[in-house]
């Protein structure tokens, strides 16, 4: 009788131990999964323009551009659809362009090597044909590191030939901290100079093949002063806006001279990613609002 009593207590003891164990491992696993999670953007908005984001695991595959029409009160006009194409081994090859308004599809003209993009041509007004091609180099790290670059621009009546280098270094943290632009025809260079936060960029988690082509709508035109109120989250132009940051989020910019072009103020979640981009100085009007989703890591 003591004999099974002892046994019945060993059993319960087994069964109490292996709970225990059970829940732990529960526990720890949920944690792990809480851990092993990334943040991506889902919808970026400025002004009364907003993107959608679609991914297929760390890769943009959509994202959808709509206005808010004030004038008619219409919340959900989809402006255009960006969808990105990929290779067998996930390499970003094309990245089609479909204008919702007028149904008019089109592929930006990019030259895609391995995923990166060596060569990125567009149509100036006055031409149906990519008149404007930038040629990229890069580093180890698959940073540009130098974009050779030969276009047209026209007054209306004249068309010239532009021609111009530029050569990008990045700091310890793999952000670009100097752009130099060497102008080949005529004496038009100069530098631009970008201070960072220590916090983590929109675009961090996402595949490098297929942010290539991404931005922020808050560019700086490449003349340094004439700044616009941009709505791009595309670089469409004779630039990778990429060669800036995809790690920590520029707050300053400044000339050669170390005089500040424009700077902004971020406001963070708890993760420490930007939730909103506040232009400080500088020219450039509209907030800058993104939301997240949160993806398996």
């Amino acid at each position: 009788m003591i004999k099974n009593l002892h046994m019945k207590k060993l059993i319960a003891l087994c069964f109490l131990f292996a709970f225990i164990v059970s829940c732990s491992s529960n526990d720890d696993t949920v944690a792990e999964e809480e851990q092993n999670t990334v943040l991506r953007p889902s919808k970026i908005s400025k002004g009364g323009t907003y993107w959608l984001f679609e991914y297929d695991e760390d890769r943009v595959v959509k994202i959808e551009q709509y206005i808010i029409d004030e004038q008619y009160i219409v919340s959900n006009v989809l402006l255009r659809t960006y969808e990105f194409n990929f290779d067998n081994i996930n390499n970003l090859t094309s990245i089609d362009v479909i204008e919702n308004s007028y149904g008019i599809e089109r592929t930006l003209d990019i030259t895609f090597e391995n995923g990166l993009v060596m060569e990125h041509g567009t149509s100036p007004w006055f031409s149906s044909m990519p008149l404007n091609i930038s040629s990229y180099s890069y580093n180890s790290l698959n940073q540009i590191i130098e974009n050779n670059y030969e276009g047209k621009q026209s007054d209306g009546e004249v068309i010239w030939t532009v021609l111009y280098n530029e050569y990008y270094t990045y700091d310890v943290n793999n952000n670009l901290r100097k752009y130099e632009r060497e102008n080949i025809l005529n004496d038009g260079n100069y530098i631009f100079k970008f201070i960072y936060d220590d916090k983590n960029h929109p675009f961090k988690n996402i595949d490098s093949r297929s942010r290539l082509l991404l931005k922020l709508p808050n560019h700086i035109w490449d003349d340094g002063w004439s700044i616009y109120n941009d709505y791009d989250i595309i670089s469409e132009f004779e630039f990778l806006d990429t060669a800036k940051s995809f790690y920590n989020n520029c707050i300053q910019t400044l000339d050669e001279s170390n005089y500040e072009i424009s700077s902004w103020t971020l406001i963070y979640n708890d993760q420490d990613y930007p939730i909103e981009i506040q232009p400080s100085t500088g020219w450039i009007p509209g907030i800058i609002y993104i939301e997240y989703e949160e993806f398996p890591e």
